[in-house]
């Protein structure tokens, strides 16, 4: 695959194109250094929460959810000891992973394996991952590695505090309620608990506002995509 990359790479450098970028690492990645980036852009309005359905949200059991592949890049293994951890400190909670993947089968094993069946839950793939959203209280990414997430990106527009691991780009933290935080299993249960007792679990209702007026809404893509056929 590396030898693809690098041969695809030359290929392009070659060509007399526009080269776009959803981020600086893909542009690194896929041109060098001579690219522009032009953000994913998010259908902002199918992710904003009302403040109706803000204020019945489960306030009782603790909802964490994670959105992607389960692959190892995602690092889904990571969260088991830390469910296990507040678990066993009387935190009632439920995590849910939206998702499929070539490790599924060894991850359900593992979670047998740690006593976790009844809070830990592989939904497969989902088709409205909005509604998973607005029941959540807590978005977390253990990733090893990440570009720029777009279910990260859809996580900060509904206004759940999000924890990410220190392995993925600060470019993708648009947000207060966004905690990087390093991949030790200790920290993430102080800074879940942490969340978990402040009130609304630091949920953000402007950051629809602020995501609907940047360059990662549908309307901003389209600004961005113009300034690219014009310039060039």
């Amino acid at each position: 695959m590396k030898i693809i990359h690098f041969m695809n790479r030359f290929i392009l450098s070659k060509k007399n194109i526009i080269r776009l970028a959803c981020s600086d690492m893909a542009g690194k990645w896929m041109f060098g250094d001579n690219y522009i980036v032009v953000p994913n852009g998010l259908n902002v309005e199918r992710y904003k929460i009302s403040k109706e359905e803000l204020e019945t949200k489960e306030r009782k059991t603790l909802i964490l959810l994670s959105v992607g592949r389960i692959e190892k890049q995602k690092n889904y293994m990571f969260m088991l000891p830390v469910i296990k951890r507040l678990k066993d400190k009387g935190v009632k909670l439920k995590y849910f992973i939206a998702g499929d993947g070539i490790l599924r089968e060894k991850l359900q094993k593992k979670i047998q394996n740690y006593g976790l069946s009844d809070c830990i839950e592989l939904l497969g793939n989902v088709a409205h991952i909005e509604k998973l959203l607005k029941k959540a209280h807590i978005f977390v990414m253990p990733s090893l590695y990440e570009g720029f997430s777009i279910a990260h990106l859809e996580a900060q527009c509904n206004g759940i505090a999000c924890i990410i691991s220190n392995k993925i780009p600060a470019e993708s933290m648009l947000c207060k309620n966004v905690f990087s935080v390093p991949l030790n299993v200790n920290r993430w249960v102080s800074k879940i608990e942490e969340l978990w007792a402040e009130e609304k679990t630091g949920f953000l209702y402007e950051n629809y506002k602020m995501i609907a007026e940047s360059a990662y809404s549908l309307e901003g893509l389209g600004k961005n995509m113009r300034s690219v056929y014009r310039s060039n």
